[in-house]
Parts: structure tokens; C-alpha cells; sequence
């Protein structure tokens, strides 16, 4: 997978459970779910969030929403 920000990203690199997470910005059950998915990332669990959007958008919705650093947003 390469992130938002170019970065390559190899999932038997993650240690961890992952949790995929398929989601559009302009879906508000996607918004919703995004608040129970905080409930579940810790340290053994990676939240992978895989947006249907264009990179610039998703980079900024990211930034004004404040979302977590500790997702993987694809």
C-alpha cells in the first residue's frame, strides 16, 4: 500500500491485528463508524483507513479534522 503522503507501507511490517477500514469524506455513516473505531485501536490493534477520495482532499479533511496520526490513511 502507498499513504496519502507517498510513504509504502508493507503489511508484514505491522506487527499487529489490522483493521481495515473502507470510508468517502462525504459519507456521514463513515463518520460515525470512524468514532467507534477510536474505541478499538491500541497497541496491538492498526486501524489501515482506505479512502475512496483524491489524495489532496484526504490530506486536508485529515489536517481540519484533526484525525489520528496513529491510522494509516490509504
Amino acid at each position: 500500500l502507498i499513504d496519502v503522503y507517498g510513504k509504502k507501507i508493507n503489511l508484514y511490517d505491522i506487527k499487529k491485528e489490522i483493521i481495515l477500514n473502507f470510508w468517502f469524506i462525504s459519507c456521514p455513516p463513515c463518520q460515525i463508524e470512524k468514532k467507534y473505531l477510536k474505541l478499538l485501536a491500541n497497541d496491538n490493534v492498526q486501524i489501515i483507513s482506505l479512502a475512496l477520495d483524491e489524495n489532496k482532499e484526504l490530506i486536508e479533511y485529515i489536517s481540519k479534522n484533526k484525525l489520528s496520526s496513529d491510522w494509516i490513511y490509504c
